[in-house]
């Protein structure tokens, strides 16, 4: 290993810990809460045996969260150091592989390292779909975004038959994402075969697609049939969909800011690429608009289901180093300017930076109050919400069933209880999905209306959860014996 490789390795470390700095790390809530507790399921069927989202899910294998929480689920004693290891580790290839391919595209070291951390801190949370490339907690998707980016590597290194192992991969550890990269390799290689630009033979890619199909295409076959299983019809699904998650599927809710700032980056990177990078882009977007068309006009849930703008994070980071591309050939005439960001000021200040970000994520000086740093166990474990969730596992049966605030993802992980219905963690199996709505009007008193109206759903769900009655609890508790109440 030589001197150039290992300053690249620090400089990916010191990245990391930055965007730990900004971003922080969630364990044990939020996303995790649909697979850290399935994963605990998966290692002892005894614990949420009344767990309605816990239950839904395991009610049919395969699932799209089966391969990720059964890996899991034969390291449940050490799941908040194996998560936070898989994640530092996840995101060590993510840096890695963004600063590859900014190696590739751009000609000065500063550049790169801006093309490297634009995407992931200074456009963060700028998307269409609800989509990003990098995230705060391990989930399936994350992983399967960095194995994915890996694979774009591989493609724009001329190795697409490599890619496809990745691919592969990727479509056990979080199918959609799988079969969106899957179609848009495939896409891009038989167009360019077409043109006469790609070195494989017809019969190589056909083989290679078939290959694909035959297997990871038969896992999400299986999935897809699942998920069909119910007599919910498609208007019903699409309207539940568009209660609980609009900012993923539906083109129009997503913020016009968003819209207007990406698809400049968009028109900028399509003039600026190379005939590769022009097809690629072509493709995301063409699918786009047949999505749109596809859930707004023809309300298909098949269409909906690939929910093909979640690719856009993709367009944004390829179009950030188009940009920074084109800043570049500004300033070759300028010598000064070149010496700047081709020396190793940036690289630099992003050590001095990473450095001075560990003093300020811990307790005693933290400066983002707002955001979790949950590596650090000894402070997470002394949260109100943890140590509600420890007394009730120490204080009731592991058959209780709990009704929560909306808002409480760490109870189910935490407490090693039964939740009636919480409005996070999510079947989209649509029999499971029908229930899960019926439950959460029950409870919550929230609905498709409010949303229409533009209604905090989180907060007013919370707002109607507190003025529920010991009596409205007691009515829960006829349908059970093992029925408690969690008012907090």
């Amino acid at each position: 290993m030589n001197r150039n490789q290992l300053k690249i390795i620090l400089g990916c470390l010191a990245a990391y810990i930055l965007i730990l700095f900004r971003h922080g790390y969630i364990f044990g809530s939020g996303d995790q809460s649909e697979m850290l507790p399935y994963a605990k399921y998966l290692a002892d069927n005894s614990l949420y045996s009344k767990d309605f989202y816990v239950q839904s899910i395991a009610a049919y294998v395969p699932n799209e969260r089966f391969v990720f929480s059964k890996l899991l689920s034969y390291c449940v004693p050490y799941l908040p150091e194996l998560t936070f290891g898989l994640h530092a580790l996840g995101s060590f290839f993510l840096i890695l592989g963004l600063h590859r391919l900014a190696k590739k595209w751009l000609t000065t070291e500063g550049g790169q390292w801006i093309a490297t951390l634009a995407p992931i801190l200074i456009l963060y949370n700028i998307h269409l779909g609800g989509n990003e490339l990098y995230y705060n907690t391990l989930t399936p998707s994350y992983l399967a975004q960095v194995i994915g980016l890996w694979a774009f590597v591989l493609v724009f290194e001329g190795y697409t038959d490599f890619s496809y192992g990745l691919i592969f991969l990727t479509t056990f550890i979080h199918p959609l994402i799988g079969v969106q990269l899957w179609l848009l390799v495939a896409a891009t290689n038989s167009i360019s075969k077409f043109y006469g630009v790609a070195y494989e033979s017809w019969r190589a890619i056909f083989l290679i697609n078939l290959g694909y199909l035959l297997t990871a295409g038969f896992y999400i076959f299986k999935i897809k049939s699942g998920y069909d299983a119910g007599n919910i019809s498609s208007d019903a699904f699409l309207n539940i969909i568009e209660f609980r998650a609009p900012h993923h599927y539906f083109p129009n809710y997503f913020p016009l800011k968003h819209w207007l700032i990406l698809m400049a980056l968009f028109v900028v990177y399509f003039l600026m690429s190379q005939p590769l990078l022009r097809l690629v882009i072509g493709i995301i977007l063409t699918g786009c608009a047949v999505y749109a068309f596809g859930v707004l006009v023809l309300k298909s849930p098949t269409i909906m289901s690939t929910q093909w703008f979640s690719m856009t994070i993709w367009l944004k980071t390829f179009s950030i180093m188009a940009i920074i591309g084109l800043i570049e050939s500004f300033i070759e005439d300028n010598k000064r300017l070149e010496k700047i960001i081709n020396s190793n000021l940036i690289f630099n200040c992003l050590i001095v930076f990473s450095l001075v970000s560990v003093i300020f994520m811990t307790p005693q000086y933290k400066l983002f109050k707002n955001k979790n740093y949950d590596f650090l166990t000894a402070e997470l474990i002394k949260t109100p919400e943890i140590d509600i969730s420890l007394k009730a596992k120490e204080l009731t049966d592991k058959n209780a069933v709990f009704l929560i605030p909306s808002d409480f993802s760490a109870f189910r992980y935490w407490s090693e209880r039964n939740i009636f219905i919480d409005y996070k963690a999510t079947n989209h199996r649509q029999a499971a999905f029908a229930e899960w709505y019926k439950r959460v009007q029950n409870v919550y008193a929230i609905n498709l209306e409010d949303r229409l109206r533009n209604a905090d759903l989180p907060f007013l769900a919370n707002e109607n959860y507190k003025r529920l009655k010991e009596n409205d609890f007691l009515q829960f508790a006829k349908k059970s014996r093992y029925y408690a109440y969690f008012n907090v």
